[in-house]
């Protein structure tokens, strides 16, 4: 499920919470048996992948049209995940 649905590269508060929303909703059910035990339950992200442009910097090497206050972008994919608390 893409999430920067406007393409700007940036995670707005109402995607975050379309997503958020979204993957909460899918666990109802499962969160239902889950309400009898003594654990709570939290929603959290894992990085699905994550990849840096341009791609000499995943490297170790810096562009050399770049100059060092430069910054490299960095794209991550987040996949929904449930975190057990105690």
């Amino acid at each position: 499920m893409p999430v920067d649905i406007d393409g700007n590269g940036v995670l707005d508060c109402d995607e975050f919470e379309r997503i958020w929303n979204s993957s909460w909703s899918e666990q109802t059910e499962e969160n239902r048996d889950f309400e009898d035990s003594k654990e709570e339950e939290a929603m959290g992200f894992a990085v699905k992948n994550a990849v840096l442009f341009p791609q000499e910097a995943e490297k170790g090497m810096w562009p050399e049209n770049y100059s060092l206050s430069d910054h490299v972008r960095l794209t991550v994919a987040f996949t929904p995940m449930k975190i057990h608390c105690s």
